[in-house]
């Protein structure tokens, strides 16, 4: 004997619906992981020339404050000399002012050695320029570093 069976269908998905459903989250994953790697180079290239403009501006303030020269040292290798981190301090003594770990995705290249006057300026009187990009390229930023010890950053398509 046969039985029929006349109630509801039983709640859940069907093998089918679930394979379905797993194939296309897997195209979507396909398509989002390389535009989130991207993503998050650029943030951590931002944070990075956020922190370089924060020691910029301490180095300016804390030579003219305490009227000491004051250096900042880049901690990478040439082309990288701030992607290694970096140390600032004052010239005369061995207080370190701020220092900054290696930077994870991040090209920073500027003058390995920057020195500021007692006054706040750059010694000797140069403009300095860092070049902040993300790892793999695209788009970062240009920091100028004035004689006069204060800083402006400009977009830079092209890393």
């Amino acid at each position: 004997m046969h039985r029929r069976f006349t109630g509801a269908p039983a709640p859940g998905f069907t093998l089918v619906e679930l394979m379905v459903a797993i194939g296309v989250f897997a195209v979507l994953a396909f398509i989002a992981v390389p535009s989130l790697r991207s993503f998050t180079s650029g943030n951590q290239a931002a944070a990075a020339k956020s922190a370089l403009m924060a020691t910029l501006a301490l180095a300016h303030s804390e030579a003219a404050r305490q009227g000491q020269p004051v250096v900042l040292r880049g901690l990478g290798p040439k082309g990288n000399e701030y992607g290694g981190g970096w140390s600032l301090g004052l010239a005369n003594a061995d207080q370190s002012l701020r220092s900054q770990e290696a930077l994870s995705n991040v090209q920073l290249a500027g003058d390995a050695v920057v020195n500021f006057s007692a006054t706040g300026a750059v010694a000797p009187p140069a403009a300095h320029t860092f070049t902040v990009c993300p790892q793999g390229g695209g788009s970062g930023w240009s920091v100028q570093l004035q004689p006069s010890g204060l800083a402006d950053v400009d977009a830079k398509k092209d890393c």
